[in-house]
């Protein structure tokens, strides 16, 4: 007598049915396991933009106007901090100037090296339609700014 059918010689359980559940098992576990390994290194791999995008910060660092033959400008020096980890490379930078009678703007790309956590200086000078022009108070700024 085998030890696992019961009197009648079957004890109710096909031997293909219980390896075919047993697949399914294998199966569904595999199947949670890869779909556990996935979301463990997208965890893993979602990493703050900052330890390898380049980041800074654009100030006007200081400014004047002056006349010259050309006629009359106003000079800013424009301070760029890398705030980031990485190197910047490149940096665009967007200014506005406004005079008692009409808006400057104008964009400056530099291809400079800048490492994390120094500065970098560098002229603008804007030229007036009118010599009778004066800027205005906090009429100079930065517009926009992007660092590659």
């Amino acid at each position: 007598m085998h030890c696992c059918r019961n009197e009648g010689g079957n004890d109710g359980i096909d031997s293909g049915d219980v390896r075919k559940n047993r697949r399914r098992i294998a199966a569904a576990a595999a199947i949670y396991a890869t779909l556990a390994l996935c979301a463990a290194l997208m965890v893993a791999c979602q990493v703050d933009s900052k330890s390898w995008y380049p980041s800074g910060k654009a100030t006007v660092a200081s400014f004047y106007e002056e006349d010259s033959s050309g006629g009359k400008a106003c000079v800013a020096t424009i301070e760029i901090a890398n705030t980031g980890k990485a190197t910047i490379n490149s940096c665009t930078v967007s200014i506005s100037a406004s005079t008692d009678t009409r808006t400057y703007r104008q964009t400056i790309v530099r291809d400079i090296a800048i490492p994390s956590g120094k500065r970098a200086y560098f002229n603008v000078e804007i030229l007036y339609v009118s010599e009778s022009e004066t800027l205005k108070e906090s009429g100079l700024g930065i517009v926009d700014e992007y660092y590659l």
